[in-house]
């Protein structure tokens, strides 16, 4: 595609963080692959019906996940600018409505679920430690796992239990704490077990594809994570699942949504309520314990 790069360039402009355009980067050259095997490389030759076959070859009909919504988006805006900029004439996407979205994409899981996960995981290899602390961060604090791959060691700051977050989503930076045992199992990773991993390569990104010793993306993340599982005997789990157990953990023990919202550096709560599983039987015993008008399921009297 012959402005492909122009666009990249265009998001650094605009200050899109560096996993984002990762990201836009990643999906652009599948779609790229995907032409060329139309002996296509011209954006302007580019139908509609063509980028629907694409969006079909990782979708499935009828209902998407929100991972798989955000490549459409990508590819959308990637022809809006293209529209914008004069490339081409319409956008082959203009008015396209995507298929609707489906909220269960990320299982929650419950939180003795985790518990067991975190003590079934063996310490004795060391993409053992190293999967441990990225699970025991993304539950503790909510993260994407764009922001744990991100994450560096200067966003650490151990006396307070605080991480950084800088530029995540919507370009915005947030302060968020940090639980004490994903702390100690970071610790851990980052003295015993990340040495090991360098391989030469220098950067200020705390994790590592132990492979590579290069710094951990989104697949190198979930592909750790997926052979740690299994190797343990484990059911496999979706790295955002974490992110929504979570948030859902820290609803059913009281935590107000407005928080929960600021914790996911989110910018309105319509967009939290996407991660809260909260199952209505769950809702209502807990419902039971805390409202002040209801005591064993009989209205106080007055």
């Amino acid at each position: 595609m012959y402005f492909k790069d122009n666009f990249l360039e265009h998001l650094k402009t605009q200050r899109y963080a560096k996993g984002t355009i990762g990201d836009y980067d990643s999906i652009l050259n599948t779609l790229e692959n995907f032409l060329k095997g139309k002996e296509i490389t011209d954006e302007k030759k580019v139908t509609r019906e063509m980028l629907l076959e694409f969006f079909h070859t990782f979708t499935n009909p009828g209902m998407i996940s929100a991972y798989q919504r955000s490549h459409i988006a990508k590819v959308t805006k990637f022809f809006r600018y293209l529209e914008e900029q004069q490339k081409i004439f319409l956008s082959p996407l203009r008015d396209y409505m995507p298929p609707k979205f489906y909220a269960n994409s990320y299982p929650t899981l419950k939180a003795q679920e985790i518990e067991d996960i975190l003590k079934k995981i063996k310490t004795n290899k060391p993409i053992y430690i190293e999967g441990i602390a990225i699970i025991e961060l993304m539950y503790s604090s909510a993260l994407r796992p764009r922001e744990v791959y991100n994450l560096k060691f200067t966003d650490i700051d151990y006396t307070n239990k605080l991480l950084f977050i800088e530029q995540s989503k919507n370009k915005k930076d947030r302060i968020i704490p940090a639980g004490r045992r994903a702390l100690y199992w970071l610790d851990r990773y980052i003295n015993e077990v990340r040495p090991l991993c360098v391989k030469g390569n220098k950067h200020n990104f705390v994790f590592m594809n132990p492979n590579t010793g290069k710094q951990l993306d989104c697949r190198g993340t979930r592909v750790l994570l997926q052979r740690i599982l299994k190797e343990n005997g484990l059911e496999k789990i979706k790295p955002y699942s974490l992110r929504s157990t979570s948030a859902t953990t820290l609803l059913l023990n009281g935590m107000p949504v407005e928080y929960i919202s600021k914790l996911l550096g989110h910018v309105e709560i319509r967009s939290t309520q996407i991660y809260l599983r909260v199952k209505k039987h769950e809702l209502g015993k807990k419902l039971e314990k805390a409202h002040p008008r209801i005591i064993n399921n009989k209205l106080i009297e007055k």
